[in-house]
């Protein structure tokens, strides 16, 4: 259910040629997806970017579907030949709708009247190689140098944009109310009984349940390999990178340890570094020992989904596929699963194992960017579903705002917390 007054002040300030920024904060990507292809419908020339070259590709169906040879696509992707193909149509107009990640934005329509940006929180936004720019920032200068409307939507919208809707320099729109969504269930890891130090019963127990239902379960962990930790149990040393002096990480199927940052790899080593001991302890878990377990608990075969699964770009189809498959029934990964998946995969439950790792990165938009990533695991689970997050830290504001899809609150607290201590919005960090 489209609401009808926030289609129509769009489509009005397109239609009066003013510069106008809205701000859509969607209760899913559906509606998102939804509300925009309403508004393409009445109009011309509009830009549609999205963070992802995988969301392009599902959407690009969609819009072809409706609109035909109006719709181009343009990403980097692509071949330079496709691309030039893709320019040719823009210029000559037979393409007037372009559909493309942030390089699109600048793209040579003749005259831009509608610029939309989905997901606008998204960082794949950010272009920080060469010429460093964030693709929603550039939309909203390039709609004010061509009296264009920008529509900015997302089910988590950023802070920064958020804080303009408060300053007036954008304009709040209303979703439809009614809107379901899963069940959100906190799992407090000091007081459940453990399977695994990473895995609660109560978690296994519930996708054991929802499997007997015909469902299908996510399992989300942000650490790829087998093992996160190699400590030495005599002189308690972890084995850390040579060069970037970070953990090395263990990868069983390999067996090597990797570092995740610089790619340096090694044999596993049989004595430590410090003492020469020869008690290593693998401590930790990534993806490829949580499969091993859930396979081992629920006793079903499991799909794995991380960048050690999906180098290729044609292995990220397959997977894509495979996930979607009503044959899969649990698929276990990091949060690039559930950039990539979209929102028709068909999962009930969804299990996030880690959640406090990212509650302690030192990064003043932490707790922004945990609220984002569980909304968009959320936003892969039917209305009838559940989202489990395990934590020791049940009584975080964080967990007390998502139990409840409270995101204002979240959004008020979180905003004066900074205000405090001077970060942005309050300032500008270089």
């Amino acid at each position: 259910n489209i609401n009808r007054g926030s289609e129509c002040r769009i489509l009005d300030s397109v239609k009066k040629d003013r510069h106008e920024t809205f701000l859509l904060h969607a209760p899913s990507s559906s509606y998102e997806y939804s509300f925009l292809l309403q508004i393409l419908s009445e109009i011309r020339d509009a830009i549609v970017l999205a963070p992802e070259v995988s969301l392009t590709g599902n959407l690009y169906p969609l819009l072809k579907d409706r609109f035909g040879g109006r719709v181009c696509l343009f990403h980097s992707g692509m071949s330079g030949g496709r691309r030039s193909e893709a320019i040719d149509r823009i210029l000559s107009g037979k393409s007037d709708i372009v559909l493309g990640t942030r390089s699109a934005i600048f793209t040579p329509m003749k005259k831009v009247s509608f610029i939309s940006v989905l997901h606008e929180h998204s960082t794949s936004y950010k272009q920080e190689e060469g010429l460093i720019y964030h693709g929603r920032d550039v939309a909203v200068m390039r709609a004010y140098l061509e009296r264009a409307t920008v529509l900015l939507s997302s089910i988590c919208p950023s802070f920064e944009s958020l804080y303009n809707c408060r300053k007036g320099k954008y304009r709040l729109l209303e979703s439809e109310a009614g809107t379901g969504k899963p069940r959100i269930r906190i799992i407090d890891m000091r007081y459940e009984k453990l399977l695994k130090p990473y895995l609660s019963k109560k978690v296994i127990d519930a996708a054991a349940k929802f499997m007997k239902r015909d469902g299908k379960v996510m399992f989300v962990i942000n650490r790829r390999g087998y093992s996160t930790l190699l400590q030495c149990t005599e002189c308690n040393h972890i084995e850390e990178c040579p060069v970037c002096k970070i953990p090395l990480v263990f990868h069983k199927q390999d067996l090597l340890v990797k570092c995740h940052y610089c790619g340096y790899s090694t044999k596993v080593p049989e004595r430590c570094s410090r003492c020469k001991g020869h008690s290593i302890e693998l401590l930790g878990a990534g993806t490829q020992r949580v499969q091993e377990d859930i396979e081992k608990f629920l006793g079903i075969k499991t799909l794995r989904f991380d960048s050690d699964t999906s180098r290729k770009r044609s292995e990220i189809e397959s997977l894509v596929v495979a996930a979607r498959s009503d044959d899969t029934r649990i698929v276990v990964g990091t949060k690039m699963m559930t950039r990539r998946l979209g929102t028709d995969g068909g999962f009930s439950m969804a299990a996030i194992l880690n959640t406090d790792l990212s509650l302690q990165i030192p990064d003043f938009r932490s707790m922004e960017k945990a609220y984002q990533e569980i909304m968009s695991v959320g936003d892969r689970i039917m209305t009838s579903g559940e989202v489990f997050i395990q934590t020791r830290m049940p009584q975080h504001s964080l967990f007390k705002c998502i139990r409840n899809y409270d995101y204002s609150t979240f959004f008020r607290e979180e905003l004066e917390r900074r205000k405090s201590l001077h970060y942005p919005p309050y300032s500008r960090l270089l």
